[in-house]
């Protein structure tokens, strides 16, 4: 219940009994139990006129931007991240020629001088 587990929910009974007293906690349970009742109940009302055929026509664009959305949370930017890093560094095009042959830094024909 909330999240709670069941030592959580000894300690809150407890403290409970020792703040209001035997006398009153009974009439704090009764009262706590019909609130909550009350607000399930508005709570399922509302979900059902949420519910109606006439908002259908709003669900529909809705809908359609599900899928997208559910890729988005799926991305991992962090992962993809340490993907890049962790690759090894492309090789460039000019990494990949050979060095210049001519001994000379001027020419930058690849070839020999003329």
């Amino acid at each position: 219940m909330f999240g709670m587990s069941g030592g959580e929910l000894v300690v809150l009974a407890l403290v409970a009994l020792f703040v209001l007293g035997p006398e009153r906690l009974p009439g704090a349970i009764r009262a706590v139990s019909a609130a909550m009742t009350q607000a399930k109940t508005w709570l399922d009302s509302a979900k059902d006129q949420l519910n109606t055929p006439e908002l259908q026509h709003l669900r529909e664009p809705l809908e359609e931007l599900r899928a997208p959305l559910a890729e988005l949370r799926a991305a991992d930017p962090r992962r993809a991240a340490r993907d890049l890093l962790a690759a090894p560094p492309a090789r460039t095009a000019a990494a990949a020629t050979p060095a210049d042959s001519s001994g000379d830094p001027q020419n930058t024909s690849g070839g020999a001088v003329a």
